[in-house]
């Protein structure tokens, strides 16, 4: 809670006070697990408190700086390649530095290919060097033969572990920057599909980074949709969602909130959003004892969960937060109601009887429901598994 009001609220005109030394260590490592570690040491640099931690706050600058750089290759070569895509919750309303970079190609699975055959020309590597030799590629033909391998899934084992190639995406690196890219041509954990591409269809937009150059990302509506149904699917609340959820209702005008409940309700993500908004009310209103007027509405439209505040609560208001079990069954009830969505759960329980995909899946799930945060960081070294 103490972090939380350190970096207040869009909804406060001023900060509040906090009682006791606001640059630390521990606090550092908590925004790290929370995905907000600039904000964080932006916050303290503010209030004229940066001194230990200025060479983290530094790092972090240049993190921030190479995730621009990358965005800008990235959306280069992508225009060139005449391909259809947009990048998705890896632009927060403040600045953040994603766990990696996530991709949507909006095309066929051709598309898909095509792809990532433009970015291993364009210099960029596979997370899994092993399968793939991008500098002895010569010519087109091996280049699409690379693709291929690396849009083809695998279920881990044998030298590489429990490393494997989502069947909805590939993991890339840009080297040049050190930035990893998610290339994905469904939004699913496996083969799931948690919320279906064609919603993007007319609602992309472009946007100009500090830069000067532009790249297309969804509408504010809808790419904070993506980011609860994202959060719900893996299990976790941190506060790096909190606050974009503030900063983007803070913007929001009362078209652009009815168009997200809209957009929430026609994706059926009613349940994952009441849950979400939830604990982001019960934060704020413990943290700053006041509710935004724009949250009251959206609770009032979707509905309040009284189990996850109370869940919440019983832990000390502690984030990371893991969603109740409850809570994960609803989202999942209502999604199946969803075509799109139960014609992938199908797929996923026929390859499930792949021995290999059955640990694969088991695994993720156990560790989901064990772990405290997700984020794998050197800067988390010595933290506790995660």
């Amino acid at each position: 809670m103490k972090l939380v009001k350190i970096l207040g609220s869009p909804f406060l005109e001023e900060n509040l006070p906090v009682e006791r030394e606001i640059e630390s260590r521990n606090l550092y490592i908590l925004a790290v697990k929370n995905k907000i570690p600039l904000l964080y040491l932006e916050a303290v640099r503010k209030r004229g408190e940066l001194k230990k931690l200025d060479s983290a706050y530094k790092e972090e600058k240049v993190r921030y700086q190479n995730l621009i750089s990358s965005l800008s290759k990235i959306s280069k070569v992508l225009n060139s390649a005449k391909i259809d895509y947009c990048i998705v919750k890896t632009i927060r309303p403040f600045p953040s530095v994603p766990g990696d970079v996530d991709i949507l190609i909006l095309g066929d699975k051709r598309m898909f290919k095509e792809a990532i055959v433009a970015l291993l020309k364009a210099g960029f590597v596979p997370q899994l060097r092993e399968l793939v030799d991008v500098g002895a590629l010569k010519n087109d033909v091996e280049y699409w033969k690379a693709a291929e391998l690396l849009s083809r899934p695998t279920y881990g084992g044998g030298k590489y572990g429990l490393k494997h190639i989502s069947p909805t995406g590939t993991d890339l690196v840009d080297v040049e920057f050190a930035v990893d890219v998610d290339l994905q041509i469904e939004l699913a954990l496996s083969y799931v599909v948690y919320l279906d591409k064609r919603s993007f269809f007319g609602r992309l937009t472009e946007i100009e980074l500090q830069n000067g150059a532009k790249i297309t990302v969804p509408i504010p509506e809808l790419d904070l949709t993506v980011m609860i149904a994202h959060s719900l699917m893996e299990q976790m609340f941190l506060l790096g969602e909190f606050y974009t959820l503030l900063y983007r209702l803070y913007e929001f005008d009362d078209k652009e909130i009815e168009n997200f409940v809209r957009i929430l309700r026609e994706n059926r993500l009613v349940s994952a959003s009441r849950s979400f908004l939830t604990i982001s009310a019960a934060l704020h209103q413990r943290a700053f004892g006041m509710l935004p007027e724009k949250m009251q509405y959206l609770l009032d439209e979707l509905g309040y969960d009284s189990a996850e505040e109370k869940r919440i609560a019983s832990f000390g208001f502690k984030v990371p937060h893991k969603y109740g079990l409850r809570t994960v069954l609803g989202v999942f009830l209502e999604k199946t109601r969803e075509k799109n969505f139960m014609k992938s759960l199908c797929v996923q329980a026929l390859k499930t009887l792949n021995p290999k995909m059955a640990r694969l899946v088991l695994k993720s799930i156990i560790d989901m429901r064990k772990r405290e945060y997700y984020l794998k960081d050197r800067r988390l070294e010595g933290e506790g598994d995660g």
